[in-house]
């Protein structure tokens, strides 16, 4: 599963906060929360970022994106995260908004080769995607009210 990166973290007075789209170059200078330098998603986040010039402002780093989400609602900085992450602090105030460039984030299921799934397990899955498909509907529908 992939899913859409948006950058997020920012409290209403932050000035991203009344932009409706984030670039690059709107990240310059900015405090940054940024996820540990070994994260595939932070790898194509800085290369972006390099493409339009712009280095990041890193105040922290880590591992969750939890604990972005929640260094960003204490105003600490800004960060990129996975959006079914961001979904959890919605509610709390976490402003959301799209990144201009597509910087992706990988989830993977990983199977034994040649031993078929039990039947629990496909309905675990399938149960796992509809929670996907509706998280995401109401991150869209919360993007589109912030923008």
């Amino acid at each position: 599963m992939r899913e859409q990166a948006i950058p997020s973290e920012f409290p209403d007075s932050h000035p991203l906060s009344k932009r409706s789209v984030i670039t690059p170059r709107d990240l310059d200078n900015v405090d940054f929360l940024a996820l540990n330098p070994e994260d595939s998603s932070r790898h194509r986040l800085e290369a972006a970022m390099r493409d339009d010039g712009v280095e990041l402002k890193i105040r922290v780093e880590t591992p969750y994106a939890h604990t972005l989400c929640e260094l960003a609602l204490l105003g600490i900085g800004v960060g990129l995260v996975n959006p079914v992450a961001a979904r959890d602090f919605l509610e709390r105030g976490l402003i959301v908004k799209p990144f201009s460039v597509d910087v992706r984030f990988a989830s993977l299921l990983v199977f034994r080769p040649g031993k078929p799934l039990p039947a629990n397990a496909r309905q675990f899955i399938r149960a796992l995607r509809i929670r996907l498909e509706k998280d995401l509907k109401q991150l869209q529908i919360k993007l589109e009210e912030t923008c």
